[in-house]
């Protein structure tokens, strides 16, 4: 059953956008977060706007079971504290991070560009960091009906890769208790490839000791050189990883941004991996996804999509339609 997302286009977009993106974006998840651990905050949440997904769409991500193969990127709930209202969206998972150990902000604002549907942001470390976002998905962990959750870490901006990876290690042990699965964001350009894969094979076999049976993914960036990708591939560490996360962030001289031009570029390395690595392997693809069909091209070449979207249920609705019509082609 479907209810449409009546309330953000005539309601709450006019108003949140005459606030600045870091104001309506907080104000948000704040205000649905806070309905979603109320008693009666699922039905204001079902009348304000909701999504129930068909059983059709059902599926796993590695071992983690689905509701829908639709996520939210980790650039919408910072903080992690919508988890329950979000699941009334139609979204199967959702992304947090990325979470680095200790707090990372920004005084920098956060733009729009409306005419190219595009988001730009200062840094890309910004958050909570890992004791106050811990907190809150400990928090989180006592709800009933709440959505899986795959947390990407990242290491401190100024990190040597020998550091970085002893950072990871320690996220992956302070969060594993309350993470679905993990995105590790290690592919950092101020280090050579070939530095970063001599140290790969033992940081997996220490991490799978960490997290047991949980999946673990390899976080690209959008903007990440084709050549490095197949080289990447072609690395026997490669099968080690339970997939392949492609970002939404393209680095600018302006900032990061996120926006439809992303997905190009995602789209090319999609190409590449599928023409590479084992069927079985995952494809997390999360950017350039604006519209219904571009979910559908993801669904499409057996690619699991994430959503940024300000569009409230409404794209996420359509989204849905798509993936339902598919089946009965």
């Amino acid at each position: 059953m479907k209810v449409p997302d009546w309330s953000y286009r005539t309601l709450f977009r006019p108003a949140l956008f005459r606030l600045t993106s870091r104001q309506a974006r907080d104000l948000t998840l704040l205000a649905i977060g806070g309905l979603g651990k109320l008693p009666w905050g699922s039905a204001v949440i079902r009348t304000l706007g909701h999504l129930d997904t068909s059983p059709l769409l059902q599926t796993k991500l590695a071992d983690v079971q689905l509701k829908s193969p639709l996520g939210l990127s980790g650039g919408l709930d910072i903080h992690g504290t919508a988890n329950k209202a979000l699941s009334q969206f139609g979204f199967g998972f959702l992304e947090i991070g990325p979470i680095t150990m200790d707090k990372i902000t920004s005084d920098l604002p956060i733009q729009r560009d409306l005419q190219r549907e595009a988001i730009i942001y200062p840094i890309e470390y910004e958050n909570d960091g890992v004791e106050a976002i811990t907190a809150q998905l400990k928090q989180n962990h006592k709800n009933k009906g709440k959505l899986p959750c795959m947390l990407r870490l990242k290491h401190s901006p100024e990190s040597t890769l020998e550091h970085a990876i002893g950072e990871h290690q320690l996220l992956l042990d302070k969060l594993v208790p309350f993470a679905d699965g993990f995105y590790i964001d290690l592919l950092d350009h101020r280090w050579s490839l070939e530095h970063i894969l001599e140290k790969l094979d033992s940081f997996i076999q220490v991490s799978r000791s960490i997290i047991a049976t949980k999946p673990l993914f390899l976080y690209v960036p959008l903007d990440y050189p084709l050549d490095k990708l197949q080289q990447l591939t072609q690395h026997s560490t490669t099968l080690q990883w339970d997939g392949i996360v492609i970002g939404d962030m393209i680095h600018t001289d302006n900032g990061l941004e996120i926006g439809h031009e992303g997905k190009q570029l995602s789209i090319e390395k999609v190409r590449l991996l599928r023409g590479q690595l084992e069927v079985e392997h995952i494809l997390i693809a999360t950017a350039g996804i604006h519209e219904p069909q571009d979910a559908l091209d993801w669904y499409s070449v057996r690619s699991i999509g994430q959503i940024w979207t300000e569009e409230g249920a409404t794209l996420v609705e359509g989204c849905i339609d798509n993936f339902l019509r598919s089946w009965f082609r």
